[in-house]
């Protein structure tokens, strides 16, 4: 018997096993992370780099410049002045607190707001037991090796079979979904179902409501109201 070809498209074999979160899922979570640390942490994120490049205006910095000069103009001629300098501070202030934030909510809820909505969990890969405190540090100081070298070590887990990047690699993880295959989809048909009802509802409501005509007449018929 022929096998059949290798197509991209079309019904493919369900593997046993656990089913491991893939690139988007995940990718999709850090974004909703990152989005909630931006809006609930943006002083944290900037006021300490703000404070820092106003410090580094020394004497000779801020005499030369202009006497009506914006405090803008002089914080955008510190950052110019001291550029390598501050870029290494203003990433490492961003890694401490978005480290705080992930590496808090793991140990105190075993899951970010992010995977938490997508179904996702960290597990320790090989046994799916619960991550311990230190394995979540370890997990998050792994991001900066993977991130280093254009974010290779973060795509490696397009390419694995455990969907595992690097970071994964090295604290000992793995990433689960937790939620059955085609749950989105069916959360999707289930919306779209109770929406079309409202709405039928609504016009059918509407109809039966409908304002009198003024040709309206008696019982008998003859005489108009």
């Amino acid at each position: 018997m022929m096998k059949p070809l290798p197509f991209p498209f079309g019904p493919r074999k369900i593997k046993d096993g656990p089913r491991y979160g893939d690139m988007y899922e995940r990718s999709f979570a850090a974004l909703i992370d990152l989005m909630i640390i931006f809006f609930l942490l943006k002083d944290i994120l900037f006021t300490p780099l703000n404070n820092y490049i106003y410090s580094l205006g020394n004497h000779e910095l801020f005499n030369s410049m202009p006497q009506n000069v914006t405090v803008g103009q002089f914080m955008q001629t510190a950052w110019e002045a001291n550029m390598l300098q501050l870029w290494l501070v203003n990433a490492s202030i961003q890694y401490l607190v978005i480290g705080f934030f992930m590496v808090g909510c793991q140990i105190t809820y075993h899951t970010t707001p992010g995977k938490w909505l997508l179904g996702l969990k960290v597990v320790r890969y090989g046994s799916d037991e619960a991550v311990g405190s230190a394995r979540y540090v370890l997990r998050f100081i792994g991001y900066a090796v993977a991130c280093l070298p254009l974010m290779l070590g973060m795509f490696w887990a397009m390419f694995s079979k455990t969907r595992r990047g690097w970071h994964d690699y090295i604290a000992g993880t793995a990433v689960l979904q937790t939620r059955p295959r085609g749950w989105y989809w069916e959360k999707i048909k289930q919306g779209y179902r109770w929406l079309r009802k409202k709405l039928f509802n609504v016009r059918a409501v509407e109809n039966t409501v409908a304002e009198p005509t003024t040709e309206q007449r008696h019982e008998d018929g003859d005489k108009p109201i």
